[in-house]
């Protein structure tokens, strides 16, 4: 039988892509390929679920715009009931990855950029961040650790102490958004 109307709803798949628990929550990303998406491509969202209460808080919903960048949230570590992850994305033509965090229990709501460099993966333990570096790649391919396999990729595992943190106002993304036309 042939689909008239709403077609992409026939068939959806949904990944668990990063998962951590902690002490008091537990934080992931899901994906959604197919459904109601936004954009063009598959939705990421990071979600922080406590364990002790069945609300849930997204903090990031990711997307592939289409005509010009993404959002795509990856690597979460759970941080009291909040969530510190990479926040990567393309304003439009060139990947960029933050590294984000908030816990709208103990009112942190950050960034950070390292420029220069791109973050495949990350954790966050007592203040310092350990994560997997490389330059960045050109173009806006989503970030993956796969591509530290490529010999021509040179990768690090990196600890940071000290980073560029900055507040941003609660209800503002954290991390590259796409340029809006």
């Amino acid at each position: 039988m042939a689909c008239e109307l709403d077609c992409d709803d026939r068939l959806i798949r949904t990944t668990v892509e990063g998962l951590d628990l902690g002490p008091r929550a537990i934080s992931f990303v899901w994906r959604q390929d197919g459904g109601d998406t936004v954009g063009v491509d598959a939705n990421w969202t990071l979600q922080v679920d406590p364990i002790s209460r069945p609300k849930a808080t997204v903090l990031s919903v990711g997307f592939g715009d289409g005509a010009c960048g993404y959002i795509y949230p990856l690597s979460p570590t759970t941080i009291g009931l909040g969530a510190f992850w990479i926040a990567a994305g393309s304003p439009c033509d060139q990947t960029i990855t933050d590294f984000a965090l908030s816990d709208r229990a103990s009112h942190r709501h950050q960034v950070a950029h390292i420029p220069g460099r791109h973050a495949y993966s990350a954790t966050l333990d007592h203040g310092t961040v350990y994560w997997l570096r490389a330059a960045h790649p050109s173009g806006t391919a989503y970030p993956s650790p796969y591509a530290c396999v490529r010999p021509a990729v040179a990768c690090q595992i990196v600890a940071s102490r000290a980073l560029p943190w900055r507040p941003v106002p609660l209800r503002q993304p954290l991390g590259p958004v796409p340029n809006e036309s």
